[in-house]
Parts: C-alpha cells; structure tokens; sequence
C-alpha cells in the first residue's frame, strides 16, 4: 500500500511536469485560447487584400494615392498617404466620398477618369461624380501661408490638370438609393497623359451596407441662405441643394400661402423651417398686427396636417444678450400662445446669467414658459466638474457665478434632459466662428475629421437638432476663404460659408466643400447611431461613441481611428438589421 501510494504521487509529479514543459515530455505545446473579440473588434474593417495596379503607360514620376473624405492635405504635400486603393462603405439611400491625389516633383499635366462601381455579383451598379479640390490660403497645421482644400467644382468633360511639386486633390462620390443592392462593388480610376495614355490606374472597392437610411433624419437642422447673397443662383437651387445634402435652411422655397409650398412641407427630407421667416419681427419694422397676422395664418395652414405642424419653428430674436432682449421673447410668446397654440420657439444663445438681483432666476428660467426649443453653444454641455479638470473648457453659466449658478438650477445637460423629459421641449445647438479650440467649430483651418465628429458628440449629448448661422456669407465673387475677426484678435476662416456659387467653374449649380460634405456625412452617421440605439439601447450606443469621443472638449483627432469607427458601427448595424 505504500509503495503504490508512493508511485501515485511520483505519476502525479510526472503529469504535472510534463504540462509545465510539454516539449520535454513529447507533447504539444497547450496554447491558451484567444480572447473572445470585443462586440466592437469583431466588426471591424479587414483591410482589403490589394496588390498595386500598373498602368499601360506607368509613369514613375507620377503619384497616386488616397485618403479618407473629410482629410485635408495641402497643396504641397507630395508624399502619399500609403494607400495605394480605398474601400468606401455606406448604406443605402446614401452618399459617401473618399479622395485621391496625383502628384509630381515635375511639371505633369494629365486628366481623369472613373467608373461606375459595378457588383461582380449581379449587374447593379452605384453611379461615381468627379470633384476636384480648390485650394485658399490661411494658416493650417501651425503654418502660415497654407494651400488649404475646400471648395469641390465638379470635373468638367476633357478637363485637365497639371501639378509641379505639388499634389492635386479629388473626391470620388458613390450615391446609392433604397433599392441598390448590399454587397461589394468595384470600380476603376485611370489617369492619362496629354498624350491620352493611361499612366496611372486603380481599383477602388465599396460594400453596400444591407440597410437603409431613410428620407426622414433624426437630426433636425437649421441653417441660414442669405437671399442678398444667392451669388447667380436662386434661393430655390441653394434651399434644393442644402436639402440634397440632408440640410435644411431656415426658410422655404415658397410662402406658406402658395399652393407650390406644400410640395416641400410634405418632403420627409424637410424636417424643420422657420415658419415667418428670419428676423420677422418688430426689429425689422414689423408692426405687431403684421406678426400676430402672420403667425394666426402660419397656424390655419400648418395645422391642416400633424407632420406640417410639427416641422415649423419660430426664430424671433437671435442671441439675446441683455434683459431687453429676454422681455422680447416673452412678448412673442405670449403672442404665439394666442395665435398659434402648441408652437415651437427658438433663440440661440451663447451665455446664462442671473435675472434678478436677488438671485432667484436666471435667463433659462425667465425664458422657460416662452422658449422650447432649447439652442445654446456647444459649452453648454460642459458641467461644473469638468469646467475645472478639462483643459480649455469653456462654461455657458456668467462668469464667476457658475458655482452658485450650478448649487441652484444644477448643470445644464440635467436641466435640459429635464425639461425635454418633464415638459417636452427640444434640445438642439449651435456654433458659430467660436467656440475655440478644443470644442468644434465647421472653421475651414480645423482638421475635417473635427467637422464630421461634431454630430457624433450631438448624438452622445442627446441634442437632436443643429443650427448654423449661414451658409452662403459670400463676399466679391464668393470665393475667397472668408477672413474674419469674430472675436479681437482672433481671426476665423470659413465662417458662415459652406458652400460657393457656381457660375466660376461654369456650373450652374452650388460648389459643396469639405465641410459640408463633412457635416451630410456627419449627419448620416447620426441617423445610424439612432438606429443603432433602437437595437442595443441608448447606453450601448453611447459606448461606441465614447470610443471616439467622451466630451464636446475631449476628441480624438486621429482620422484613421475615426474611420475605423465609423465601419464597425456600419458593420455593428448590418448584423444586428440582418436578425431583425
């Protein structure tokens, strides 16, 4: 018995150190299982397996390469990016872009072709629009004195370029429908000579997400087309061309009393409007019979249908900044709940400050009967803690009071989160030439992953509409790149211009720009997370975000990282719509 005892004990010690050093006992080595992939690694991209294409007549001195749409690479980088294809994804009932560059140390004059994306799998196919990039000159990067990309005139037939020492940028655009097909598609670039030889060629790939974004976007927008300034143009093709790209201008095409308007109110695309149209009001010589009047014949129309009614907002006072201006928006409010009951009333505001002496309300208070579309600046949502811990954060609460402010009405986010919760008001915001740096403006010296991660920080704050003071702020011929000092001492580009007049490039319709490509995509990714959100839930939504984000000052500003993101939520969303 105890020379078997003895021997079982010696057997274990072998099998022990036989799994301690497999090898040594003729065995395999046990090789630990690999972590489950997160929820999140598991739909991300895999790369696309790619070996560089050469052309008939390749041209060695010649570059070719891509990049991510909302990047901008100034005119005298040279050097390429790497990535020698892109794969684009969208849904469908979308528009998406990817960029590329030609460049040369010598003088090369070429041009530029590309197909249509053709699915190898059936004969669908998703129609490509040319854009070439024009260059302004502002500061960029911690340079002065830089050839910034912004303005994207459509490429012309026959057209041609030339580059020395410098790249030329594109934006390729894949446009789907509802009914286009999920799956992979294919398409070819070419780059020819003067000589119309083929010296340059690529295959750009696109997967079709197998879901739709629909017509009508959760994120409401408001954005001003300055009729002094149609620059050729009429405000109908402005207003058309904004609504293309999912944004709304302030105003309709049409008055509310004539019959072509209800085209318009019926669009699912058309999702706000300011219903007497900006700045009608007693500042503009308005008597106020002439508002009541306006606001009791808004009200017979709109009410005619639950959709119209809910689309159209007033707009009476811009950025009240003194107690004068809170009595005016008291006024029309009062006005609107005998002309128009059940209305929606905005003012953008960009500070909160005491009302009264004794310190019993402030602005927000004051305005809370008469205001319910709620439209500060992006620091609103900055809180008391996070005003002292984040690096360059910026507070809506009056200077010096936000302690006393916050112990008395908490922060903003809570205090709005209650009233849309309590009393069924909107939580929309807004930015202008400001706020600085950290917080995102749509300034054209930012970098363009900033304008497109803007509307991923409204989602993550549960704002559900975005205003924009103009679009169209032309000067001269309209393109220039908008210099201007907003603030003393601070000088801002791009302010209020989003896009530019066509008659320049011989187009007869607007010239979009990085931006306002940035901000429709950006808004496309809004109504992707609030699909997503009906799946996985508000918090699980959030926390995909907050991968990218956690703070309307807190970003990352890595445009890979970005785009990396923006996939896995695209791939997160098919699969949980394919077991729908």
């Amino acid at each position: 018995y105890k020379f078997m005892k003895g021997k079982k004990i010696l057997s274990l010690a072998l099998a022990l150190s036989c799994c301690l050093g497999a090898v040594a006992c003729g065995e395999k080595e046990v090789v630990p299982p690999e972590p489950p992939l997160s929820v999140y690694e598991q739909y991300a991209e895999k790369p696309v397996v790619y070996e560089k294409k050469k052309a008939e007549h390749e041209d060695s001195e010649l570059s070719l390469w891509f990049d991510h749409s909302f990047a901008k690479t100034t005119q005298d980088v040279t050097e390429s990016s790497g990535r020698d294809t892109y794969k684009m994804y969208m849904g469908k009932n979308e528009r998406e872009d990817c960029q590329f560059f030609v460049s040369s140390k010598t003088d090369k004059t070429f041009s530029v072709e590309v197909s249509d994306f053709v699915s190898a799998e059936n004969a669908s196919s998703v129609p490509v629009l040319l854009f070439y990039q024009y260059y302004f000159t502002m500061p960029f990067g911690g340079e002065d004195n830089q050839s910034v990309p912004d303005a994207l005139p459509p490429v012309q037939e026959n057209a041609t370029f030339t580059v020395a020492n410098s790249s030329a940028g594109f934006l390729l655009q894949a446009e789907t429908t509802a009914q286009t097909p999920a799956g992979e598609y294919t398409a070819t670039l070419n780059i020819y000579n003067e000589n119309n030889e083929q010296v340059k060629t690529a295959t750009v790939f696109l997967h079709v997400w197998n879901f739709i974004l629909s017509d009508e976007t959760a994120c409401r927008t408001a954005m001003w087309i300055e009729k002094a300034r149609t620059g050729g143009h009429d405000y109908q093709t402005l207003y058309d061309f904004l609504l293309e790209n999912r944004v709304n201008a302030y105003e309709l095409p049409y008055a509310l009393d004539d019959p072509r308007v209800d085209e318009y109110l019926d669009n699912p695309r058309v999702n706000s409007f300011n219903i007497l149209g900006f700045k009608y009001n007693k500042e503009s010589g308005k008597s106020e019979w002439q508002i009541r009047a306006a606001m009791k014949a808004g009200y017979d129309k709109l009410s005619q249908k639950s959709d119209w009614f809910k689309k159209g907002y007033f707009y009476m006072v811009d950025e009240p900044n003194n107690v004068s201006a809170l009595g005016q928006i008291k006024e029309y409010g009062e006005w609107l709940e005998e002309e128009f009951p059940g209305y929606r009333h905005l003012s953008p505001f960009f500070a909160n400050k005491w009302y009264d002496n004794a310190k019993t309300q402030d602005w927000i208070e004051y305005l809370r009967p008469y205001i319910n579309i709620w439209v500060p600046k992006t620091i609103a949502y900055t809180t008391l803690a996070e005003y002292g811990s984040i690096p360059g954060a910026q507070c809506l609460y009056q200077p010096g009071q936000e302690g006393n402010m916050d112990r008395k009405f908490g922060s903003y986010p809570a205090r709005i989160q209650k009233m849309v919760e309590q009393d069924g008001d909107e939580a929309w915001w807004y930015v202008t030439s400001q706020p600085t740096d950290p917080y995102i403006t749509l300034n054209t010296t930012e970098p363009g992953v900033a304008h497109r991660m803007l509307f991923w920080q409204q989602k993550m704050n549960d704002v559900t509409g975005f205003l924009y003071w103009s679009t169209n702020y032309w000067e001269g011929d309209g393109w220039t790149n908008r210099e201007g000092e907003w603030s003393p001492g601070v000088k801002t580009y791009g302010n209020g211009l989003l896009m530019y007049p066509g008659g320049k490039v011989g187009s007869e319709r607007p010239v979009s720009s990085i931006r306002l490509e940035a901000v429709r995509d950006g808004i496309e990714d809004y109504q992707m997370f609030t699909m997503l959100e009906g799946f996985v839930g508000r918090e699980k939504m959030k926390e995909l975000i907050h991968r990218s984000t956690t703070h309307a000052a807190v970003w990352n500003k890595d445009g890979d990282k970005f785009a990396g993101e923006r996939v896995i939520l695209g791939n997160y969303l098919e699969a949980l719509s394919g077991k729908a």
